[in-house]
């Protein structure tokens, strides 16, 4: 079989809009994320791709979570133990910190959420 010349442009065509969707797809899926920031009274949401510091007052004193490069993580608290200050930075869909004392609580919410099995119930 010999490939004639609007074969070959056929093909070239067909390849390139399978790429251009392809890229367009992935462009909508390239979501920056957020982080959902609860206290004892409201709500806050803030994007990840925004270096911020926001302060929360709870019932034992103030709490500073800082949003910095894509994660967020308690950056200091008024709390006696301390314990959401030294966990690890939330960065994935679904990841969470949370301080008890000052009844903050904190979690990243759009790319990735729900995409990923935690576990199997079988």
């Amino acid at each position: 079989m010999k490939l004639r010349f609007f074969d070959i442009l056929a093909l070239i065509f067909s390849l390139a809009v399978f790429l251009g969707f392809t890229a367009f797809g992935r462009s909508l899926n390239q979501d920056d994320g957020y982080v959902i920031i609860e206290d004892s009274q409201s709500q806050y949401l803030y994007p990840l791709s925004i270096d911020q510091m926001v302060t929360l007052h709870g019932p034992v004193g103030d709490s500073v979570v800082e949003i910095k490069d894509g994660e967020a993580h308690f950056h200091s608290s008024d709390c006696a133990d301390g314990l959401c200050v030294q966990m690890a930075p939330i960065r994935r869909g679904g990841d969470w910190a949370a301080c008890l004392p000052n009844q903050v609580f904190i979690y990243i919410g759009g790319f990735d959420d729900g995409k990923e099995v935690d576990a199997g119930v079988y």
